[in-house]
């Protein structure tokens, strides 16, 4: 499957085009062809999971903290 993805989106060199029209058309092309991808490991396909993005919850305008980085320190007889 990873082999079809990646000659569908032929990554590895860039490609030119006349215009944005042309551009947006193979665009359009990649999108249907990854439509019935399945990632690995999720039952539904790349398709359902779009179609549900415009049920979530836009992201918030002031910024945030994400979460706090934290190193623990653990004694090595701790559990002795």
């Amino acid at each position: 499957m990873k082999a079809a993805a990646s000659s569908a989106t032929n990554w590895s060199r860039p490609q030119r085009v006349g215009s944005l029209a042309e551009l947006n058309e193979r665009l359009a092309g990649i999108d249907a062809a990854q439509d019935g991808r399945h990632v690995h490991g999720a039952s539904a396909s790349v398709r359902i999971n779009l179609t549900e993005a415009p049920l979530l919850h836009p992201t918030p305008a002031d910024d945030f903290e994400l979460g706090t980085t934290l190193t623990p320190l653990v004694h090595p007889n701790a559990g002795t």
